[in-house]
């Protein structure tokens, strides 16, 4: 929810905004439903994390997210999401 307010403040162009899903919730209630009915592009990049425990899945996170960033480095990040992901 919070990525559709921000999304349509950096749509103008003015800024490049690539979006990174974790992939954790994968429920569409929990997912594409919100992608749909807040006017959200599918994500350029899905990290596809899946579900498990706390740790594992926040090491996933980190190690995919990571290997993102060395190929392609961008000046800022901005994170929105739950605990694990954030």
């Amino acid at each position: 929810m919070k990525l559709a307010r921000f999304w349509r403040s950096a749509a103008d162009g003015r800024v490049g905004v690539r979006i990174v899903h974790t992939g954790q919730h994968y429920d569409p209630g929990m997912n594409e439903v919100f992608f749909s009915g807040l006017g959200i592009p599918k994500p350029d990049v899905h990290l596809d994390v899946g579900s498990g425990p706390p740790g594992a899945q926040t090491a996933r996170i980190l190690e995919r997210y990571e290997a993102l960033l060395m190929e392609d480095r961008p000046a800022a990040a901005v994170v929105f999401g739950d605990v694990n992901s954030t």
